[in-house]
């Protein structure tokens, strides 16, 4: 089943034309500890998924704040992130990359269109979030780490997905949709604004959780490591 797209993606003007008002925060550090509730994926396999070294780093209230959420998960659940500060150069291969792809898969579509395609799966450079240091990849693990089924694997586009990576996905098994909801929940009640089409992007500070949160200003903007 495809559900309605009814969602602006980060490269629509209504999230562009919002203003930066920087507060200079500092990226700093996240704390993952053993038996903490919060984990930070190291693995082999995410760094060869990611193609770089995840530098797992955001502004200080965001780190704050996810550290809160990893604390208020229901027992036996913990909070795994996957990627947090993106530098500028790794946003630019990532949407070059995948903006050929949908060009071979739309060869008649025009310039403008691919871009708006491409911005629901990897922001073009100029509109990321992840390199304001107030985006974070997430998702959830079980008491020994293992990473739950959340309906599709982390970072599934929405072709191999069949847009199942949409958070408000409808065709996927019960129990996914329930731990959807769960993080959901965590997340928002800290202040985080999920980007719809990929259930685990959240923001915090920057143009699209301004627009989520109706604020007239973002309060980070594109920072540097």
């Amino acid at each position: 089943m495809t559900i309605a797209v009814t969602f602006p993606t980060v490269a629509d003007d209504c999230i562009q034309q919002i203003p930066v008002h920087d507060n200079g925060e500092p990226l700093v550090a996240l704390i993952a500890e053993a038996g903490a509730p919060m984990l930070l994926d190291e693995s082999p396999q995410n760094v060869a998924h990611l193609g770089y070294v995840p530098d797992f780093r955001l502004r200080s209230s965001a780190a704050q704040r996810i550290a809160a959420v990893a604390a208020a998960l229901p027992p036996g659940t913990r909070l795994l992130v996957k990627e947090a500060y993106r530098p500028l150069a790794i946003q630019h291969r990532y949407f070059d990359r995948y903006l050929a792809k949908l060009r071979g898969l739309h060869p008649d579509m025009d310039a403008t269109a691919l871009r708006l395609l491409a911005a629901r799966f990897i922001a073009p450079p100029d509109c990321a979030t992840h390199v304001t240091g107030g985006a974070v990849d997430v998702t959830l693990a079980d008491a020994a780490g293992r990473e739950l089924d959340m309906g599709t694997a982390y970072d599934a586009s929405p072709e191999v997905s069949q847009n199942r990576c949409f958070t408000g996905a409808e065709d996927i098994p019960a129990a996914a949709r329930a731990l959807r909801q769960c993080l959901v929940g965590a997340m928002q009640a800290q202040g985080f604004v999920n980007y719809p089409y990929e259930w685990w992007h959240w923001s915090f500070g920057d143009k699209y959780w301004a627009h989520g949160m109706g604020e007239a200003a973002a309060i980070y903007g594109r920072c540097e490591a």
